[in-house]
Formats: structure tokens, C-alpha cells, sequence
């Protein structure tokens, strides 16, 4: 299984958007019980990293928050979900019963999104994300 755990990457030092908070307590309201990590620089700093090099050199926040959020996943398992997205149920049975799982970008073709994944503890794709060159994928 998916340990019970909920990431989120909040990058950059501009203050939390009131509405980012409100979505994040739909999360904490479906999953109590749930670790809830909201990773900043700070955290990141200290996260020993797959390929810390990758992080410290990527070009903008986005591209290190994409680093961070895998990073944080493959270290302790979990949920990553961006922080403008709003949970409508909990996620208990597919983390009680898979070891992966990701959502699709409906932007016209099949596209697996960043947005949204979990996997168990040190899973081997996530691990593969973090190790392939961008261009190889």
C-alpha cells in the first residue's frame, strides 16, 4: 500500500493565497488521521534528495517543485497534489490497495499528470522519473 501521507510544494516565498488554504483543508477534512506535509525551501533544504545537483540547478520554481514533489514521494511515499486542487472524497481505498497511481491532463491526447500522483516508499517509476534525463522521457 501508499503510506498515508499528503505533499504539497509551496515554493518561491510569496505568501499562501487564502484560497490555496481553503482547498488545502478540503485534503485535511477528507483524510484526518493523514500526515499533511506542505513542503517549502526550508524543508527541501534538509530533504536528502536522489539528485540534489538537479534541484539546486533547476531554471525556476516550477521546475524545482516538480523535483521537490517526486523527491518527497519517492522518499516517503505518499500523495503529492497541487495546491489548487480541492479534494471531493477520501483516497483511503486506493492507497490501501495500489502501490501507484497517477491522474490524466485532458489536454487533447494521453498525457499523465504531475499534478496529482502517489506511490508506496521508494517505488521503482518514481525513482526512474528522478534518474532519466528530461529528454530520454
Amino acid at each position: 500500500g501508499i503510506p498515508k501521507v499528503v505533499h504539497q510544494v509551496w515554493l518561491g516565498g510569496h505568501p499562501f493565497p487564502e484560497q490555496f488554504g481553503v482547498w488545502r483543508a478540503t485534503w485535511e477534512r477528507h483524510h484526518p488521521g493523514w500526515k499533511h506535509i506542505l513542503w517549502t525551501e526550508k524543508e527541501a533544504d534538509q530533504l536528502p534528495m536522489v539528485d540534489r545537483d538537479a534541484y539546486d540547478k533547476a531554471p525556476n520554481v516550477g521546475a524545482k517543485s516538480d523535483l521537490l514533489r517526486m523527491e518527497a514521494v519517492y522518499r516517503f511515499g505518499g500523495l503529492y497534489v497541487d495546491t489548487d486542487f480541492e479534494c471531493l472524497a477520501p483516497f483511503d481505498r486506493l492507497h490501501e490497495t495500489l502501490d501507484f497511481y497517477a491522474s490524466l491532463s485532458n489536454v487533447g491526447s494521453i498525457e499523465v499528470s504531475n499534478g496529482i500522483f502517489a506511490a508506496s516508499k521508494k517505488h521503482p517509476l518514481v525513482l526512474s522519473l528522478l534518474t532519466t534525463p528530461p529528454s530520454s522521457l
